[in-house]
């Protein structure tokens, strides 16, 4: 009536244990030093894909900035549409202002309008990128003519010159409050400016951007050592991914087992086949035993090891065929497949 006591007892002589215990660590030290491996080639990874992120927007912004060469860029077909009322007449003085840096021209002064034509009116306007620290932006003012208490700004607005390059196009800005103005980024490669309207109005005119043919000549050298850098770092890139991809192949030994087979056609009159697996690696082959009369088998206690040194094994994949034993005529070959060591 004292109950009983149950447990498992294991006894493991100490050189025994000691064994199975190094072999425990040692194994566990080879899992943590390939995890150690696998993080540093991850880290290695991010590092090498965000340098040539960088590059390439380096690249872009050089190659975009060269676009912009000394040049003169001209304004025609001028017009002011739907101004709003400024003087207490209903009516406003309107005079439009180019400007880029420190260069500036300006139209005549139309008295008591709010729509107007300035018909006749071509301005042009040096272009210098030193000047413009690369910028290619041109600032279009509208002005309200005041002979006492100075000229009131009634709208402004700006517009890249580059796609205006060698073909003259037609710009409609909607005037913006000054303290709207966007700034060069913002504004970069938009013809028509999509900003929405203020009820200040718009202008509209043409514009010509001729580069001087100096510069013109300048920037093919340019864009052409421009172009030679993004070869060669795509060509870095390239090498860098092979590298990359050859750092994961290192020496060691391949192991194949619980080998089978499964699903097979029948090969043989009887309605059955007598496959056989065939292993490669390099010039190194190995094969199982011969199954007779199956579609279905598994190779037991059937176990290959291959030793692989990608410094002298070039393949980094083991071929694996399948074969139907033939006596008489030949082997006859079932399928391939391959699988990355």
């Amino acid at each position: 009536g004292l109950g009983k006591v149950i447990f498992w007892m294991l006894y493991t002589p100490g050189d025994e244990w000691i064994k199975k215990y190094e072999e425990e660590a040692l194994r566990k030290k080879k899992e943590d030093e390939q995890i150690r491996k696998n993080k540093e080639l991850e880290n290695f990874r991010k590092q090498e894909s965000e340098r040539i992120k960088l590059d390439e927007e380096k690249k872009k912004k050089e190659v975009d900035d060269a676009k912009y060469v000394k040049g003169v860029v001209k304004f025609s077909n001028i017009s002011v549409r739907n101004l709003p009322k400024m003087d207490i007449g209903g009516k406003a003085d309107p005079f439009v202002l180019f400007r880029m840096g420190d260069s500036e021209k300006q139209t005549s002064i139309v008295k008591s309008v709010l729509n107007y034509d300035y018909i006749d009116e071509e301005y042009e306007v040096i272009y210098d990128p030193s000047k413009m620290k690369g910028q290619g932006i041109v600032d279009v003012e509208v002005y309200d003519y005041d002979t006492i208490g100075g000229n009131d700004i009634i709208g402004i607005n700006s517009v890249d010159i580059l796609p205006s390059m060698n073909k003259e196009i037609k710009v409609e800005l909607f005037l913006q409050p000054k303290k709207s103005k966007k700034d060069f980024e913002s504004s970069k490669s938009i013809i028509l400016q999509e900003e929405p309207d203020q009820g200040l109005g718009k202008v509209i005119f043409s514009m010509l951007y001729t580069p001087d043919l100096e510069f013109i000549q300048k920037n093919k050298e340019i864009q052409l050592r421009n172009q030679r850098r993004a070869e060669e770092l795509r060509q870095q890139e390239q090498e860098n991914q092979m590298k990359n991809s050859d750092n994961q192949y290192v020496k060691g030994n391949v192991n194949f087992s619980n080998i089978q087979v499964q699903n097979l056609p029948m090969m043989d009159f009887n309605g059955k086949s007598d496959p056989f697996v065939l292993l490669r690696l390099g010039n190194e082959e190995k094969k199982t035993s011969t199954a007779l009369g199956t579609l279905n088998y598994q190779y037991k206690n059937e176990s290959f090891d291959f030793t692989y040194d990608p410094a002298v094994t070039q393949e980094r994949k083991v071929e694996i065929e399948v074969y139907d034993y033939d006596n008489e005529i030949g082997n006859d070959f079932i399928g391939t497949a391959n699988m990355d060591v």
